[in-house]
């Protein structure tokens, strides 16, 4: 996604043909609906794809005409067409981007809708690292604040007698995954998760147990 919003060389390889270079000007749009688990297609928005996504959020609205039979339908159509020119001569000719609204890079910035960042943010493979760091707090937290390396914590939340294994083992689904966990935890939740430093050439992290009020909530 990030190579068709940012890249402005395109290669374009036909089948049996020899490969060439476009520059097209595109964008990609994807239409969902707003359940947790249609949400899980978008990517992380994280610092290296906030800014290339616009997230809107739709409603159903009544349709301006009847569209109930084929021959309504087909009227709606040619009414619709024949306005675009004149939508179109507008946003060329006449709209000019605010400047609020503007970006150097991609001509419009981003927006993300807050309803459907927050649901994403609670889907997140981060939030749900959060859930079972407290989950196990028992055995983590003995002695306050846990300290450790991200394959130490791994290590923790996926032995086997641990509440957490199973669902710990099909959130690490590769190599480095509790290490970039805990690194966008450490941005959102600054007060339970920080660098400690690099010890031995490892990242050392460390992880606060949760406030009482919270566990209140």
């Amino acid at each position: 996604m990030k190579g068709i919003v940012v890249n402005e060389s395109q290669r374009c390889h036909p089948k049996g043909r020899q490969a060439l270079t476009l520059l097209p000007f595109w964008r990609v749009s994807i239409t969902l609906n707003d359940g947790a688990e249609d949400l899980m297609v978008l990517p992380v928005l994280d610092e290296s794809v906030c800014d290339k996504v616009i997230l809107l959020r739709a409603f159903k609205g009544e349709m301006p005409m009847p569209t109930q039979s084929p021959e309504q339908w087909a009227a709606f159509e040619a009414l619709l067409s024949a306005e675009l020119p004149g939508f179109l001569h507008f946003l060329l000719n006449e709209w000019q981007i605010p400047r609020d609204m503007g970006c150097p890079r991609y001509g419009v910035t981003h927006y993300h809708h807050a309803e459907l960042l927050q649901m994403m943010s609670v889907l997140s493979p981060e939030a749900k690292l959060m859930d079972l760091i407290d989950a196990g707090a028992a055995s983590l937290f003995l002695s306050g604040s846990w300290k450790g390396r991200a394959s130490d914590l791994e290590a923790k939340l996926t032995e086997r007698d641990s509440d957490t294994t199973y669902e710990a083992r099909k959130l690490f689904r590769f190599a480095s995954a509790c290490g970039q966990y805990l690194g966008r935890l450490a941005k959102q939740h600054p007060e339970r998760v920080s660098h400690a430093g690099i010890k031995d050439g490892y990242v050392r992290w460390t992880i606060r147990p949760r406030a009482a009020s919270e566990d209140e909530d």
